[in-house]
């Protein structure tokens, strides 16, 4: 059935696309029956996508196709954060070592829009457009608590709030008490509430409009460590500049 707005052979080939992505690649047989569709019209659905090379076919495999790392790309280049942002992460990752995100909410959700790694200090599976939680990440909390108090209990409403090591923050009380603390320091901490020994340091990015995203860095606990108030103070700097600049084009 159609749904109001929505046309339904739009509605799933996004399913088809999004069910790859969480596979990482699958046969038509299990598309199909995953989507709820015949092998026959999935079929017509894939050699489509398939034609605009949003997926690729490798034996009877399907996976995604790199006209969507080009989308991707072309989201990022077009972003004005990204572009004040840019030319400071690179900085911060030679000055520190360590591997720097650039993340803003979208959707309920913390993407990262942009990313540097540093050899040792990356967690494997880390990308562009990755997602991740608001309650574990410091992009996460920097970003949640400079959010308009309405949007707030949105999140927290809808939060599930997995326990990712015993460290992970899973109470909402508990998280609304941190991001106080974060509101008063200006920086938000993940110290292995994601990954046991890992940690890392965000703080937002503000403009007249509110919060816009977050940088951060991050790696090793042990490396984050040996030079976290040096860290902080980077990460402030370097906030202050992007700022600047921009709500001057604001």
């Amino acid at each position: 059935m159609e749904h109001p707005g929505k046309i339904q052979s739009v509605e799933n080939a996004f399913q088809i696309i999004e069910f790859i992505r969480d596979q990482g690649s699958a046969n038509l047989t299990t598309i199909a029956d995953e989507i709820g569709l015949s092998e026959s019209t999935t079929h017509y659905h894939l050699s489509t996508l398939k034609s605009h090379n949003v997926v690729d076919k490798r034996g009877n495999q399907y996976h995604l196709g790199y006209q969507l790392l080009e989308y991707g790309g072309i989201v990022k280049s077009r972003t004005q954060l990204y572009t004040y942002a840019k030319p400071h992460m690179d900085r911060i990752a030679i000055e520190t070592d360590l591997a720097v995100y650039l993340g803003i909410e979208d959707q309920r959700e913390i993407v990262h829009i942009a990313s540097i790694s540093m050899e040792g200090t990356s967690i494997i599976g880390d990308h562009d457009g990755k997602r991740t939680e608001f309650h574990s990440a410091a992009l996460g909390k920097a970003i949640l608590a400079f959010l308009p108090e309405e949007e707030v209990q949105e999140i927290l409403v809808d939060l599930d709030f997995p326990e990712f090591t015993d460290k992970t923050i899973t109470n909402p009380d508990d998280l609304r008490e941190y991001l106080d603390t974060v509101v008063d320091q200006g920086y938000a901490i993940n110290d292995e509430e994601d990954f046991r020994g890992w940690k890392g340091i965000a703080v937002p990015i503000l403009s007249r409009d509110g919060v816009e995203g977050a940088i951060s860095v991050a790696g090793p606990k042990s490396k984050i460590n040996n030079q976290q108030e040096s860290i902080v103070q980077l990460l402030k700097e370097s906030r202050d500049e992007i700022e600047l600049n921009y709500n001057v084009e604001q």
